[in-house]
């Protein structure tokens, strides 16, 4: 993904300026809604020694060096207090997204010195719209990444938040923030701070493809002959799951009262019909396809 440290700018954030739009300045990102994270960069740090709200790594918020490079975003995910504001911010993936192929994000994040809380559930989601939302409420989606550890209260170190997840095909926004609708997770640190919420640094953004080698396509579905005929001519004599035991684990065969007759997997991967009469056999199993679990059954007509 482009720019996800945060290191170019069209503009050098300055503190004359601060809260007033200047996120925007981190080239390929923007804010969705009304609210105003903030843009921190060394760029600005040449200033006769006079101190800069948005310098690094003393700034409005505390002091906090990056975790790479020379720039990194700040925000308050959800403010305290009756009336709940919410601030994101989004960024264009360089590509849209492959449907079915598995990704790994990662992001990392500080609490700031003068927060007085920590939060839990930061997340990332991506989208195939760019909407823009004229207020500053949630913005009501699903996460694809979802932080649910402890509330992230360390001030010193940055602290990584990763997951991976399958992606539906032609998602090409991400947006970093708060989607929880749950507020409990807000959890009083100290009294170090004075402003009653909760307020991250963010470097370090990433996102890459998962290398696997039990990937199969979305619409992959296993196949069964609809006729079993076990007589010895080399023809649908068996049922043999055993190249299919990278993603199922194992396939029920019952009769047509509903009982399990035999239980294919890794020890038992063959059914060669004896001992069962004629007629119709039911098949029902589980499968993982990109981490998904998907489920599939069918009949089978065994034929002597």
């Amino acid at each position: 993904m482009y720019n996800g440290s945060f290191e170019e700018y069209s503009e050098c954030p300055v503190s004359a300026e601060m809260n007033n739009g200047q996120f925007e300045r981190a080239r390929g990102w923007w804010i969705p809604t009304l609210a105003s994270p903030d843009y921190y960069h060394r760029c600005n740090n040449d200033n006769n020694g006079t101190w800069n709200s948005v310098w690094i790594p003393n700034n409005f918020w505390g002091h906090q060096e990056t975790f790479y490079g020379d720039g990194y975003a700040g925000f308050i995910p959800v403010m305290d207090g009756s009336g709940l504001e919410y601030e994101y911010f989004r960024t264009e993936l360089i590509s849209p997204l492959k449907p079915c192929i598995e990704y790994r994000f990662s992001m990392y994040v500080s609490l700031a010195d003068y927060s007085t809380h920590g939060l839990s559930k930061l997340g990332a989601y991506f989208s195939t719209d760019n909407p823009y939302q004229q207020n500053t409420s949630r913005i009501i989606n699903n996460p694809q990444i979802k932080y649910t550890g402890v509330p992230i209260t360390d001030t010193i170190n940055w602290t990584k938040i990763e997951g991976t997840f399958t992606a539906d095909g032609g998602e090409q926004y991400l947006t970093i923030g708060f989607f929880d609708e749950n507020i409990d997770t807000l959890f009083v640190q100290s009294s170090l701070g004075f402003y009653f919420h909760p307020y991250y640094y963010v470097d370090s953004i990433s996102l890459y493809q998962v290398e696997s080698n039990n990937t199969v396509p979305c619409d992959f579905q296993i196949t069964f002959p609809n006729v079993f005929t076990p007589n010895g001519d080399g023809m649908n004599d068996i049922i043999n799951i055993s190249d299919l035991l990278g993603f199922v684990k194992e396939v029920k065969i019952l009769n047509r009262w509903g009982n399990v007759i035999t239980l294919l997997n890794k020890d038992n991967p063959i059914w060669n019909g004896s001992n069962c009469p004629d007629g119709v056999y039911y098949y029902i199993f589980k499968y993982e396809v990109s981490s998904k679990q998907k489920h599939q059954s069918g009949f089978i007509q065994l034929v002597r």
